[in-house]
């Protein structure tokens, strides 16, 4: 089976827990947004835009400094919930969501208004109209090895919309030579991929890194090896949301062999919910 998918991007496996947030040097905030609770703005002038008691304006955000209390308090609050914090160009704080998480997302742009600019997995929150371009790879562009066979091993679902299969899934591909000579090459990363009933890939390997295979391939006639995979439900295309939409789908995997060189693995169905 050659299905033409469209495709996603990449990371390496192992079990994933929620983890602490990676906080940037407290100097990158010295020029962040500050929650200016007591601001109660309800005429518009020149200078600042009229806002509702509570809520930051763009205007009033840019040159105020987040104070170490509500710095602290935030952070606390985004350990486990959040792969990124920091500031962006504008000054505002940034914050990388996970993909599961577009709630916290919408009570964080109500408290602090535009003093935060929020990605929840791949994208920005919320997604604007038009869309972002899908950032998944195509893998119509992999091939198949007429004498190598690649099938996905290891769990293969039901994946969940939520907790640690949103931010990566322990998967395995099996490798055998079918061919009468030796298999060998050195493999970079091998990745994952949902594609969903219009053969278009939806989810890969998500927001944690691609890590390298560092394994050599080097098989006899007959002979097997298997290579960690990765895999996520993190969404790579903004037309299905933040999430892999739940239903039907085909994983896929992919190993590197070489720039520019995917080696496909046969397709097998799971379930995502």
């Amino acid at each position: 089976m050659d299905p033409k998918l469209s495709a996603d991007e990449g990371r390496l496996p192992f079990v994933v827990m929620r983890v602490p947030v990676l906080v940037l040097a407290r100097s990158l905030v010295a020029t962040s947004c500050a929650r200016a609770t007591e601001l109660s703005v309800t005429e518009s002038s020149d200078d600042v835009a009229a806002v509702a008691p509570g809520v930051v304006s763009a205007d009033v955000c840019a040159g105020q400094v987040l104070d170490d209390l509500d710095f602290d308090e935030l952070q606390q609050e985004l350990n486990g919930r959040a792969a990124s914090l920091g500031t962006d160009t504008a000054g505002r704080v940034a914050i990388g969501l996970f993909a599961d998480d577009e709630a916290f997302a919408a009570e964080l742009i109500a408290r602090y208004g535009a003093c935060v600019d929020i990605r929840v997995g791949a994208f920005e929150y919320r997604l604007p109209d038009p869309l972002p371009a899908s950032i998944c790879p195509g893998l119509d562009e992999t091939t198949e090895r007429g004498d190598l066979d690649i099938v996905a091993v290891g769990p293969v679902g039901p994946f969940r919309r939520t907790g640690d299969d949103v931010l990566s899934i322990e998967l395995a591909v099996e490798l055998t030579n079918t061919g009468t000579g030796r298999v060998e090459f050195d493999p970079g990363t091998a990745s994952g991929y949902l594609v969903d009933s219009d053969r278009r890939v939806v989810a890969g390997p998500g927001q944690l890194g691609i890590a390298a295979v560092g394994m050599a391939v080097d098989l006899a006639p007959g002979e097997s090896s298997t290579l960690p995979v990765t895999l996520s439900t993190t969404s790579c295309d903004p037309r299905v949301g933040h999430l892999a939409p739940p239903g039907d789908h085909q994983l896929v995997a992919v190993v590197d062999q070489g720039i520019d060189a995917g080696l496909r693995s046969s397709p097998i169905d799971v379930l995502v919910e």
